[in-house]
């Protein structure tokens, strides 16, 4: 229980990261279901999902430090 609270305290600490995570897969995923603009949602969702990758990656390193 307590590795259960400590997963939810750092997913409040760090919701923004996890929410562009999210949206960049929903953004590619959608890209295969629009045939005309496939290539935009897919690669902006590339784009959002390893943005959101970085900075949490950035968020926990620096986190670690303190």
């Amino acid at each position: 229980m307590l590795l259960l609270s400590g997963l939810r305290q750092q997913m409040k600490k760090h919701k923004d990261d996890l929410l562009v995570i999210v949206g960049g897969a929903g953004l590619f995923i959608f890209g295969f279901l629009d045939e005309g603009l496939a290539w935009f949602f897919k690669s902006s969702g590339v784009f959002m999902f390893l943005w959101g990758c970085a900075t949490l990656y950035v968020n926990l390193k620096s986190s670690e430090q303190q």
